[in-house]
């Protein structure tokens, strides 16, 4: 493949060689039939014993030259002790986008500064056993947590909250009883900043998960039925169970700061935020991370967002928007919407009931822990309800296809990826170590090529079986998305080398309005 040092592709696969080898890169893809100057580069490499290093560099760079665009459909966090470096990784891609996914937006929302969700980040970290992550790679002051918890908790064994250790640090090593007492710490305050959300925000119609509230301090007993495993609350008052101890709001300030003040973090959810949405549609393909909402006759769910009700496409648009007002103009109201995405019991990204971990924490009955699914999952198995959604995006509906996340495919009980005869593909697949005994696999890649779709099964010992979902005749460029806007691009250069040759752009650069301008 011919490439041309003015052309940016080029530019940015050159940045990413290493400065040692850049020079005779450059030279190797622009030499210009000169088989005798071309040996002599690759001799010398030999000679310095420097091929082998080469042609790895070299081979490390053919992604980014194969890869045209690269999709992601949600869920880059919260997923393995290294999101930072993914989103480094992307972030050398020259076409990418991601699909949010309810994790990212935690991430997001923690960004913006909603308390609640800076307490889920961490302690969805510190539950993996991620410290690396947020110490070292984003500098999240956690040592007031540390002594917070050692303060407030030094009694008490914490026996429920000892990380899952999948990954172990590189930097931060901490002790695990340490980290227990900050993970219980971290939940409890959590549990009171939703608390306090939910009875700001009556429309999220979520009372009923105001856990903090329904705890029987006496019998220790949860809603007068369930036996409550971890009695001890030491910062939890009996008559306001909601409200932050001073020391908590002091913490909380701490940990906040260190969010909104993180020059990495900012620069990774600003990458997060600018090429990512709540949907895509490309090729005839809808890709997004949950689901629609749907009822259980398999019409679209209402959902109650402000004063409006929306539902189908006009949610996600909707949502779509408060995003943006939240990290963009920073607005309260649309910051503490993010926490309702995050978990909500009709969000689109969540696509649950609710998030049960209070039960896995606290509750002994294991039937509590279960997250029973938005019926949209059971309905995406029959071919008319995807086209449905299909045709909801506008959508042809015999050439489209969903493009599916969030839910791991157990392929241990029989499930398989491709829903609705082939119109759904779930690629989520649970690409986290902790979903692999639970799935039998390590997820999916899906690629499609002018002529094909695959499906990459990535399995547990990292190799990787591919399959052929579906032959089709050959994409050309002008059946792609971008036709339309590269048609107009050069409608554009047309009609600006006619104005040129008509001499109407002299006369533009001679007029007093152009030269005003400079």
């Amino acid at each position: 493949m011919k490439f041309y040092s003015k052309d940016r592709s080029f530019n940015s696969l050159y940045n990413q060689v290493p400065t040692c080898y850049r020079d005779i890169f450059k030279e190797l893809i622009f030499a210009e039939n000169d088989s005798h100057f071309f040996h002599s580069l690759v001799k010398s490499l030999i000679d310095v014993q420097a091929a082998i290093d080469f042609i790895m560099t070299c081979s490390s760079i053919i992604p980014y030259l194969v890869i045209d665009t690269l999709h992601i459909v949600g869920d880059i966090y919260d997923r393995g002790p290294r999101p930072d470096a993914i989103i480094d990784q992307l972030n050398k891609y020259k076409h990418v986008d991601i699909q949010w996914g309810n994790h990212d937006i935690s991430w997001l929302g923690a960004f913006c500064g909603n308390e609640a969700l800076i307490a889920n980040v961490i302690r969805n970290a510190i539950r993996y056993n991620h410290f690396d992550l947020l110490e070292i790679s984003y500098g999240i002051n956690l040592r007031p947590l540390n002594d917070f918890a050692r303060m407030f908790y030094k009694n008490d064994k914490c026996l429920y909250f000892y990380p899952k250790e999948y990954d172990q640090n590189s930097y931060d090593s901490i002790s695990l009883k340490d980290a227990a007492k900050m993970h219980k710490a971290i939940t409890i305050i959590q549990l009171k900043l939703e608390s306090q959300i939910i009875e700001k925000h009556p429309e999220f119609k979520m009372d009923n998960f105001s856990h903090i509230k329904f705890i029987d301090f006496n019998t220790h007993l949860y809603k007068q039925s369930y036996q409550i495993k971890d009695c001890v609350f030491p910062t939890v008052s009996r008559l306001y169970p909601s409200t932050l101890t001073k020391e908590e709001v002091e913490l909380m300030r701490i940990l906040k700061h260190s969010f909104l003040n993180s020059v990495r973090l900012k620069k990774h959810m600003s990458f997060l935020f600018n090429n990512g949405s709540t949907y895509k549609i490309t090729n005839n393909k809808l890709l997004f991370h949950g689901c629609i909402p749907m009822k259980k006759d398999s019409t679209f769910q209402d959902v109650r967002i402000g004063k409006h009700n929306y539902s189908g496409r006009a949610l996600l648009e909707t949502i779509d928007q408060i995003v943006k007002n939240a990290f963009i103009e920073k607005e309260q109201e649309s910051i503490d919407y993010m926490w309702y995405f995050w978990c909500g019991r009709s969000s689109p990204f969540f696509g649950k009931t609710k998030l049960n971990y209070f039960e896995t924490y606290f509750l002994l009955d294991v039937d509590l822990h279960k997250e029973e699914l938005n019926p949209y999952y059971s309905h995406m198995n029959e071919r008319q309800n995807c086209k449905k959604v299909l045709k909801e995006f506008n959508i042809d509906c015999f050439k489209g296809c969903i493009i599916n996340g969030h839910v791991p495919v157990l392929l241990t009980k029989g499930e398989s990826p491709i829903k609705g005869s082939g119109s759904l593909i779930m690629i989520d697949g649970g690409f986290a170590k902790s979903y692999h005994d639970k799935t039998g696999h390590a997820g999916y890649t899906l690629i499609s090529t002018p002529t094909q779709l695959m499906l990459a099964t990535h399995q547990i010992d990292k190799s990787i079986d591919m399959s052929i979902l579906a032959h089709h005749e050959e994409y050309k460029i002008k059946d792609t998305e971008d036709a339309k806007h590269i048609h107009f691009e050069i409608k554009m250069l047309y009609k600006l080398l006619t104005m040129k040759r008509n001499g109407e752009m002299k006369k533009i650069a001679q007029s007093s309005y152009y030269k005003s301008l400079y």
